[in-house]
């Protein structure tokens, strides 16, 4: 929930910098937010879903958008990177939305359960087809 909150917001600011010539205060506001995300999405994409890929694209981002050592661009040569940025937050966004997501009753709706009766069963189910099939 807080990705996806994160990752709009970041949108939304960035297409806002792209129409309004930002001054020096909203480009570090612009900085700690796409940073933030970057971060969020780094962590999201090795934590749950081990995707390296997206991981370091995202590093990449948090690198060029870090407020605290922050790179020596005039605000026109920004122009690039925010466009770089955002095309990747929309294709994650995108991709992020798109992924199934398995409910609690289709996980726990399984045919076989796990458990030491499974194992019974499993057996149970293999002599009876043997002996159906005539196999001793």
């Amino acid at each position: 929930m807080y990705l996806k909150i994160m990752m709009y917001l970041s949108i939304v600011a960035l297409v806002a910098a792209l129409f309004v010539t930002p001054n020096a205060s909203y480009q570090v506001f612009l900085q700690f937010l796409v940073c933030a995300t970057a971060a969020l999405i780094i962590w999201n994409a090795v934590r749950d879903q081990a995707q390296y890929l997206w991981a370091v694209a995202f590093c990449g981002i948090a690198i060029v958008f870090n407020p605290i050592v922050p790179l020596a661009l005039p605000s026109r040569v920004f122009l690039a990177p925010d466009l770089l940025c955002m095309a990747f937050l929309l294709v994650y966004a995108r991709a992020y939305e798109a992924r199934p997501r398995w409910s609690m009753a289709s996980v726990s709706a399984t045919e076989r359960s796990l458990g030491p009766s499974a194992l019974w069963r499993d057996r149970d189910r293999t002599e009876a087809s043997r002996t159906s099939l005539g196999e001793s």
